[in-house]
């Protein structure tokens, strides 16, 4: 399913609800439900906090570009 979707096979509302839309939605949920017990846990001061969550959405970014490529890939198929 992600190479079909990388190259623009499935249709642009599935794409962009499911695959954009929805995967953003759980990729935040999960680095805020990240950060706030890993903090706790660890006793990590707000100065390296930041470092941990640039460090999260270096993560996130490439996600982000599947989505895009995908949804303008499959903007050819409406």
């Amino acid at each position: 399913m992600i190479k079909s979707t990388w190259n623009g096979n499935l249709a642009l509302g599935r794409t962009f609800w499911v695959v954009y839309v929805l995967g953003s939605i759980l990729i935040t949920t999960f680095i805020t439900l990240a950060v706030y017990l890993i903090v706790p846990i660890f006793g990590i001061p707000s100065s390296q906090l930041s470092i941990l969550v640039f460090l999260f959405m270096l993560y996130f970014n490439p996600y982000y570009i599947y989505c895009w490529v995908s949804v303008w890939r499959s903007s050819g198929k409406t």
